[in-house]
């Protein structure tokens, strides 16, 4: 069966590597965007407004696709996805709380 398996793409918890390929490059992304939106809203320069709305945004968003990927993932048993959805969540909503206390 293994090689079986193997042969179509799917590993022993049955999800296929095409799958897990497109739930990595989401935590990939996600963590990449979430550092360099913490690295920017972290300086001691001066405030823009404009960039810190459309990185904040960036975040929020890339926070809720990887979310929702992990989410799926931790549907199926899949601990560290379901905890890694969680914090997705609460980054996600972090960024949206930022936003609203923005200046318009």
């Amino acid at each position: 069966m293994n090689g079986k398996r193997r042969e179509y793409g799917i590993d022993s918890t049955g999800h296929s590597w095409a799958a897990w390929e497109k739930l990595t490059g989401s935590n990939l992304d996600c963590a990449d965007v979430c550092g360099a939106t913490g690295r920017i809203l972290s300086r001691q320069t001066a405030f823009e407004p404009q960039l810190v709305r459309a990185t904040l945004q960036a975040c929020a968003e890339a926070c809720q696709v990887c979310g929702d990927e992990c989410e799926q993932h931790g549907q199926h048993g899949m601990e560290h996805c379901r905890v890694c959805a969680e914090a997705c969540r609460r980054c996600e909503q972090a960024c949206n709380n930022v936003l609203s206390a923005l200046p318009a």
